[in-house]
């Protein structure tokens, strides 16, 4: 078995304990911060392909520091749902920036 293949069988493993006693098993996973599970809301969340408007791979004034990432949405107008944008667009850059998924335009 590969190592995908057996982490995938952990995940559904710890999927399906969950799923089946969550009112038990969430607040001992999580003391202090769950009394009581009131409902599960959704199971998959579908993310629909998303185009951000400009980033950047660039270098901090302490090369040091190594590369970081420089991410811009322009909006003309107020935008009052724009920090839920902002954090997926950062879940989705940084998930394709780790699975190699970004392409320079270098060429332009």
């Amino acid at each position: 078995m590969t190592n995908d293949a057996q982490n995938q069988s952990y995940d559904n493993l710890l999927k399906r304990l969950v799923e089946n006693q969550p009112r038990q098993i969430l607040p001992l996973l999580f003391p202090g911060l769950i009394s009581e599970v009131l409902e599960e809301l959704n199971i998959e969340v579908l993310i629909p392909p998303r185009r951000v408007d400009r980033v950047y791979k660039t270098r901090p004034g302490n090369p040091e520091d190594g590369l970081q990432i420089l991410h811009f949405e322009y909006e003309v107008s107020f935008n009052p749902n724009m920090d839920t944008r902002l954090l997926a667009c950062y879940i989705l850059v940084g998930n394709s920036l780790k699975n190699g998924n970004a392409r320079s335009t270098a060429a332009r």
